[in-house]
């Protein structure tokens, strides 16, 4: 294991990429023998790194496949365009509409 001495902006990117490789976890896209995928937190700053290895799974490829597809990416983008930032603030007050209509169903 080493130290790693992580401040400022390399420690958000540190910390996002530790927090993507969570995800890539929680999908079963990587498989990892270590549980904390090779970081441990140390205090004041600075993660404790050791030598693990990744491995991609049948899900990841499924996924890596996905993203490179540029189809699938060209859908997304077409989808996304007619979004406005009017419709964005609309989404909190639609959630508590649905929240309260589902309250009053149940």
């Amino acid at each position: 294991m080493r130290e790693l001495e992580v401040n400022g902006d390399i420690e958000k990117q540190v910390d996002k990429f530790i927090g993507h490789l969570k995800i890539l976890a929680d999908l079963s896209s990587i498989e990892c023998d270590d549980a904390r995928l090779g970081f441990r937190n140390q205090h004041p700053s600075g993660f404790v790194m050791s030598e693990v290895k990744y491995r991609l799974t049948s899900t990841g490829y499924e996924l890596l496949e996905a993203i490179q597809d540029n189809t699938l990416l060209d859908k997304i983008k077409n989808s996304i365009k007619n979004v406005t930032t009017d419709t964005i603030k609309q989404i909190p007050a639609l959630a508590v509409q649905l929240l309260l209509q589902l309250k009053n169903s149940g």
